[in-house]
This record gives C-alpha cells, structure tokens and sequence, in this order.
C-alpha cells in the first residue's frame, strides 16, 4: 500500500509541484530496499535452507517425501495412508 501512495506521489509530483514532498523518494526507496531483504529471505528459506526446501517441493510438484511428511505433518499422512486403505484401487476392464 505504501508503494502505491509513494510511487503516485512521486509520479504525480513530476507533472504538478503540489503533489512533491520531502520525503516520499525516501519512502519509496527505504520500502525497496525492506522489499528486496524480505524477497532474499523468501528466496533463501524457499530454495536453500534445507529445513524448508522440501514444502517448496510440494508447491511446485504436489508430493513431498514420506518421511518429511511423517516429521512435519503426521496427522494428515495417517489420514491420506488410511483413506487409501479404505478405498480399493478402481479396476480397469478392457
């Protein structure tokens, strides 16, 4: 939200000097630089940091290993192995 108010601010500022104030380059600028350490961090913790790469793995491919499942999520892999039980694989007559 702030992004949008200061880049209109200063977009505006460049056609009418009623819209320029002292510290919207400031603003806009300190807020690229929050911006670019939060999106490192989302970057590091997504693709490199071991605890963490694995849920990027589901996002993109939808599976995760069974035993990092076990560890994180044990409830819903008893649940998923306990429907798969109940529920016979469907047979395919020719």
């Amino acid at each position: 939200m702030l992004f949008a108010v200061s880049g209109i601010l200063l977009w505006y500022g460049e056609r009418d000097t009623r819209f320029r104030f002292a510290g919207t380059i400031v603003l806009h600028d300190g807020l690229m630089w929050i911006s670019l350490g939060l999106l490192a961090g989302h970057l590091y913790l997504s693709v490199l940091h071991p605890r963490t790469r694995h849920s990027l793995r589901g996002i993109v491919r939808g599976d995760v290993e069974l035993d990092w499942a076990w560890q994180h999520h044990p409830k819903w892999v008893q649940e998923v192995l306990a429907s798969k039980q109940e529920s016979p694989e469907p047979k395919i007559e020719p």
